[in-house]
């Protein structure tokens, strides 16, 4: 709720009876410490802020963007996607379905020229979308400020910058799911508007598509949807929106059934020290000190 619109509700508000009085104070409380906040960074600065932002995460992402070669899951990517139409989709079926629409991306990206510089500008941009995107979701949820933090964040978030430096689906998905996540926010405000459904349901789609363990985050989200308060959700929303999902996601769950069970037979069960590495690697490399903040 913005402040103009805060106001607006609570002149309705204030117009009905006493059993309301209670939220109507809340709602004065509310928007009088939403008006405290958002008083000191207007639109227009919000807008200057984030745009620099962007920019600096654009520059951190570029930097030293063809210093290194292709590794091999990297030139995986571009072998795949280089390949002529019939044997691309043959590919995507028969091996390599998982991140089938990074893949789609690439095939035609790659057009623009084969260089690391040029391939990994994909997941770059990607990558810059997502500074954003997650400015929008931390707005819609809490305030201006609240975004900006989140962007400004992200921005300088160094496992973010690796992976979107990769060619590789991984900066695809998280710009995906940010979306997923904010399209759900206004679907569960919007009093059962269906498109807001829809489009959620198509986002949450692609996120598999774009890698198939994005299963596990849309997992978060529908507990979310099955516990709305203070929104409510109608059971008819919930059964169409679930069935848009299911029925776009068909393909990919033919693949996984069908081809994928040895996928991942290469995993080696995790140690103890596989999981420190692994928490050293969300931290930035930071040592044991950074994992212990953490």
């Amino acid at each position: 709720i913005d402040e103009r619109a805060g106001h607006a509700l609570l002149a309705r508000i204030s117009r009905a009876k006493k059993p309301y009085q209670a939220m109507i104070s809340t709602a004065q409380a509310q928007v009088s410490r939403l008006t405290d906040r958002t008083a000191a960074l207007s639109p227009a600065h919000a807008m200057l802020l984030l745009g620099v932002t962007t920019m600096v995460g654009a520059v951190l992402r570029l930097h030293l963007l063809a210093a290194r070669s292709l590794w091999i899951d990297e030139a995986a990517s571009v072998t795949f996607a280089t390949l002529p139409g019939k044997a691309f989709l043959k590919v995507l079926w028969g091996y390599q379905g998982n991140m089938a629409l990074y893949y789609t991306f690439l095939h035609g990206w790659i057009h623009l020229g084969d260089s690391e510089f040029a391939v990994r500008s994909l997941s770059v941009l990607f990558g810059v979308l997502t500074i954003p995107a997650i400015y929008l979701l931390g707005a819609r949820l809490f305030d201006r400020a609240t975004g900006l933090t989140a962007a400004a964040l992200l921005s300088v978030h160094s496992f973010h910058i690796h992976w979107s430096q990769e060619t590789r689906a991984y900066s695809l998905l998280i710009l995906l799911l940010v979306l997923t996540c904010y399209v759900l926010v206004v679907a569960l405000e919007s009093t059962q508007e269906m498109r807001y459904w829809m489009a959620f349901s198509v986002l949450a789609a692609l996120c598999v598509y774009a890698h198939v363990f994005a299963i596990l985050v849309l997992a978060a989200l529908v507990l979310g949807i099955a516990f709305p308060r203070p929104f409510r959700v109608e059971a008819p929303t919930i059964v169409a929106s679930a069935a848009v999902f299911a029925f776009l996601c068909e393909p990919m769950a033919a693949f996984v059934v069908l081809q994928h069970a040895d996928q991942l037979n290469w995993v080696p069960r995790p140690s103890l020290a596989d999981i420190y590495e692994f928490l050293k690697l969300l931290t930035g490399m930071g040592g044991v000190l950074a994992v212990v903040v953490y």
